[in-house]
Parts: structure tokens; C-alpha cells; sequence
């Protein structure tokens, strides 16, 4: 019975895991394209002819700069494993706060955007963190019933 519960654990775990790489993956490319959109409308027409160089360029800008650079990477994994999912809104609420307090950080650091562009990306980006968590903690509830709800332990760790 208790070597069950470590499974379980275990996989509840792992699965957690998995679901924030895919959150953080899906927030970092829907956050350059944002950075992109927010960058037409400021300084007009693209420097490059390539969109995708545009694109790439600011994916990994967004990766290192932010989401490494300010430790949301590490926050937002820390919150995903702690936080049970037994209220389905607790942790995109916790996640778009991160990102908030992640991106104010960023900005005072680095400066250089106008104050409208901060804020389309402090609405933008938390909108987008939002709903991703949101969809991530929808794919741990499908998994969690999927798996026929034999872990008492439901989508948390048992914290």
C-alpha cells in the first residue's frame, strides 16, 4: 500500500513536470510573439526581412532574458510542484502574479520601452500566462481521471 502511494506520487510528480515544460514552452513562444506585435506597432516595419529570424531572435531573447534572467523559470516551477491543484484557479492567479512581479523587474532593470508598450506587455503576458497555466492544470485533471482517481492524492503532491 505505501510503496503504491510513492508510486503515485512519484507520477503525479513527473507529470506536474511535464505539464509546466509545456506551460513554460508555450509561454515563452506566445510571449516573442508578442514581444513582435509590440515591436511592429513601436518602431514600425521589421529591421529584417525575416519574420522567423524576428521570431527567433526575441524566443530566445525571451527564454534567457526573462524567463531565465529574472528566475520565473525557477518560481513557476516551485509553485507548480507545491501547489495542489484541488482549486483549478490557485495556481494560474499564483503564475500570473509571478509574471507580474517577474516582468516589473525586468523593466526596471533594463528599461528602454515606452510606458504604453510595458503595459500591453504586462496585459498581454499575463493573459497568456494565465490561460496556459489554465489549460495546463486542465491536462493534469484529465490525467488525474484518466488514471481512474486511484491516488487519494488527486493533482498534488500531498503537501
Amino acid at each position: 500500500m505505501r510503496e503504491e502511494q510513492v508510486a503515485t506520487t512519484e507520477g503525479l510528480i513527473a507529470k506536474r513536470l511535464v505539464v509546466w515544460s509545456l506551460e513554460i514552452l508555450s509561454e515563452a513562444v506566445l510571449l516573442a510573439v508578442l514581444f513582435i506585435v509590440v515591436a511592429f506597432f513601436t518602431f514600425g516595419s521589421s529591421r529584417s526581412e525575416n519574420l522567423f529570424e524576428d521570431f527567433l531572435f526575441l524566443f530566445v531573447s525571451v527564454l534567457m532574458a526573462f524567463i531565465f534572467y529574472t528566475g520565473f523559470f525557477l518560481t513557476t516551477a516551485i509553485f507548480r510542484l507545491i501547489l495542489g491543484s484541488r482549486r483549478w484557479w490557485l495556481y494560474p492567479i499564483v503564475a500570473t502574479a509571478l509574471f507580474l512581479a517577474h516582468i516589473e523587474y525586468f523593466f526596471r532593470r533594463t528599461g528602454g520601452l515606452p510606458g504604453s508598450d510595458r503595459m500591453a506587455l504586462r496585459l498581454g503576458g499575463a493573459c497568456i500566462v494565465f490561460f496556459s497555466t489554465v489549460g495546463g492544470n486542465r491536462l493534469l485533471q484529465k490525467w488525474a481521471l484518466a488514471d481512474g482517481g486511484r491516488s487519494r492524492f488527486r493533482f498534488g503532491i500531498g503537501l
